[in-house]
């Protein structure tokens, strides 16, 4: 995603204001940037991995029980978030990017908070669908770090979120695993939402953007937002890629929601900190292997990242399905997150070759969309066959996916390498 977003900020008189991207401003915003992406990412995984098992503490339920109600919560908070990422995409375009980034970040920290105080399984359901619909942290904070560096330093800046987004997903699930366990599990969502509400007070308090006057926004309105959503649909090398990410993603997400009752079925004393080292290995394996996919694009072709990428992940969860251990579950678990990685970094590199550079914040918009309806898909659909055929399903379709990725990650960027003329 190695595209600038030009921020349409002309005043009445057509004077531009200054960007912090033309001084060494932007250089302070990008810490605070960096900060608050690694502090909500620890915040979400802090908490969010043991759902599951709170959901079936909550509403008594059993292990099968628990991981369809898992799936359906996932589901629903997916698809709401596909109608309404790229909606908050454009408006981020629109009105600025630092608003979206707020809404995101103090909206998750209000679901995580009353999530402590919830009676019963529809609570949940009720939270996570309005969290669908605040929209993503780390797409939002996307926009934003765009909007601000300069265009040389923003593959950079990229690689360096992804990077910070997965070693929060590191630290968060492995910290939060011994505090649940030690407090319970809404005292877990209770200090997971408050650190995400510092996440977004350090973007409130230390980033500044340049402002976007009301003249140059009194025009904007829904024809012109549905518009511009009919135009970026209308290029195929967008649907392409878009359909990519979004198989990429249901496939990550499959087996995601049934992992702490699939590890409580290998060890009945296998509790919040087994799911907290399974989720902060699966976490370091991305960490790891997304800086690496960065260092392989600079000697093999993207397809070749890409395949080496669905080949590994499919590996580990189709030997996941087989696994008879918690300590074999944590192994492959890293073997997975490798190939995820992979993954994630080369579909990112596809859907930077195709969008628009002045549309990024609609762009991240509808990336959020296809990673959002896999997201919610993925574990609605692990939940439904983890009920009906056991716990250990799920991750013998998702290795079933990876492997539909190989061919079809190879046609996609093929096509891409012959309409551009660029080596893929």
């Amino acid at each position: 995603m190695s595209g600038h977003i030009q921020m349409d900020i002309s005043d009445s008189q057509g004077s531009k204001p200054p960007s912090p991207a033309t001084n060494e401003a932007w250089r302070t915003y990008l810490r605070y940037i960096i900060a608050a992406q690694f502090i909500s990412s620890l915040g979400f995984g802090f908490a969010a991995p043991f759902l599951p098992l709170f959901i079936s503490e909550v509403g008594d339920l059993s292990n099968r029980e628990a991981a369809l109600w898992a799936g359906i919560i996932g589901g629903v908070s997916g698809t709401i978030m596909v109608v309404a990422g790229p909606i908050w995409g454009i408006l981020g375009d629109w009105f600025g990017y630092k608003r979206n980034v707020l809404r995101a970040t103090f909206g998750t920290f209000a679901v995580f908070s009353l999530t402590a105080a919830v009676q019963n399984v529809l609570h949940i359901l009720a939270l996570r669908g309005f969290m669908g619909a605040v929209g993503g942290i780390f797409p939002a904070i996307m926009g934003l770090s765009s909007s601000l560096v300069p265009r040389a330093q923003l593959g950079y800046v990229i690689g360096l979120l992804y990077g910070v987004v997965y070693f929060g997903n590191t630290v968060g699930p492995l910290l939060g695993g011994y505090f649940v366990n030690a407090a319970g599990y809404r005292w877990g969502f209770l200090v997971s939402g408050l650190i995400i509400g510092l996440a977004g007070l350090i973007i409130l308090l230390g980033v500044k953007e340049a402002p976007h006057p009301k003249s140059a926004t009194s025009r904007r309105n829904i024809v012109a937002m549905w518009t511009e959503m009919k135009g970026l649909w209308t290029i195929p090398d967008v649907r392409r890629v878009l359909f990519v990410i979004f198989l990429v993603q249901l496939a990550n997400n499959f087996s995601i929601a049934i992992v702490p009752l699939f590890l409580n079925s290998l060890d009945a004393d296998a509790k919040a900190p087994a799911v907290g080292i399974f989720f902060a290995l699966l976490g370091l394996a991305i960490t790891i292997s997304t800086y690496g996919a960065g260092v392989l694009a600079g000697r093999l072709k993207l397809q070749v990242v890409f395949l080496l990428g669905a080949s590994g992940a499919a590996a580990g969860a189709l030997l996941m399905s087989f696994a008879s251990s918690v300590p074999l579950a944590f192994g492959l678990s890293f073997v997975l997150g490798l190939g995820a990685g992979l993954l994630l970094t080369s579909s990112s590199a596809m859907i930077g070759l195709v969008l628009p550079p002045d549309r990024q914040g609609f762009a991240f918009g509808m990336v959020q969309s296809a990673s959002a309806l896999g997201f919610g898909i993925g574990p609605l659909l692990g939940g439904v066959f983890a009920n009906a055929f056991g716990l250990h399903a799920p991750f013998l379709v998702q290795g079933a996916i990876f492997l539909a990725l190989l061919p079809l990650g190879l046609i996609v960027a093929r096509s891409r390498g012959r309409e551009t003329g660029q080596p893929v």
